[in-house]
């Protein structure tokens, strides 16, 4: 019975929405790359990365506020039996996500992709998988990055991504990765991928660098969604009643 009070006072949390459209996993997780499948994006992020591609999704204004009802039945509607919720920054709008996420994974493989700066410390949220950005120098929000050990203690298979524009990035990537793992021996190791900035930086330069360090069975993670040309066409934002 509080369990039922407690939903039915989270489930009256509006989320902020920007769009929930029908597409292809483009990065790496539990859910495959190239997999056919639901993405819901949040709106609100209070990151500025230089390289965002989601900058329609920024801020609040640029969400509807919809009921867990509303997104949930949305999703069915598309009947893809995948799940990624991404943003914006889901972790900002965390009790109205965790309400979410619980009836979502009676159904669905759930994918959250995070910004790397926030930790949900309660564990509330309880995704199949987490994919948590760490954000380089070439990003302009690397001091906002969480402490290395925080990088271990999600509560579910955890994909740690390196979004690299140039040497520099691969390079302290690459130092954040070893340090990320030395941090985790004491709990659960995530994966790590790194990601060449599509258009910006070669994937065999990146490929050269990653060789060198087998060790932590790094991840060449190519956004196939934009070889596909599908981030320009598939997505459109939910329309507002206002």
């Amino acid at each position: 019975m509080q369990f039922e009070k407690e939903y039915m006072y989270f489930s009256e949390i509006p989320l902020y929405v920007t769009s929930i459209f029908e597409t292809v996993s483009g990065e790496v997780g539990i859910i495959n790359q190239g997999q056919l499948c639901t993405f819901v994006r949040l709106a609100m992020c209070d990151l500025r990365c230089t390289w965002c591609d989601a900058k329609h999704s920024l801020r609040k204004s640029d969400g509807k506020e919809m009921s867990v009802r509303e997104v949930f039945n949305e999703v069915f509607q598309l009947k893809h039996s995948h799940i990624v919720i991404t943003g914006g920054e889901p972790l900002l709008q965390k009790e109205p996500l965790s309400v979410l996420v619980d009836r979502l994974r009676s159904f669905y493989t759930v994918q959250i992709e995070t910004s790397g700066h926030i930790i949900d410390t309660e564990h509330t949220v309880r995704p199949s998988c987490w994919v948590v950005d760490y954000k380089l120098k070439g990003s302009a929000m690397n001091h906002r990055m969480m402490p290395w050990v925080n990088y271990s203690k999600f509560n579910a298979p955890t994909y740690i991504k390196f979004v690299v524009a140039n040497e520099e990035d691969v390079i302290e990537a690459i130092a954040a990765a070893y340090n990320i793992k030395q941090e985790s021996q004491q709990y659960c190791t995530p994966y790590f991928a790194f990601s060449p900035v599509h258009g910006e930086y070669s994937p065999l330069a990146l490929y050269a660098h990653l060789q060198k360090h087998p060790e932590l069975h790094p991840i060449v993670n190519l956004q196939v969604h934009k070889y596909m040309g599908l981030s320009e066409t598939e997505e459109k934002k939910i329309k507002k009643n206002f």
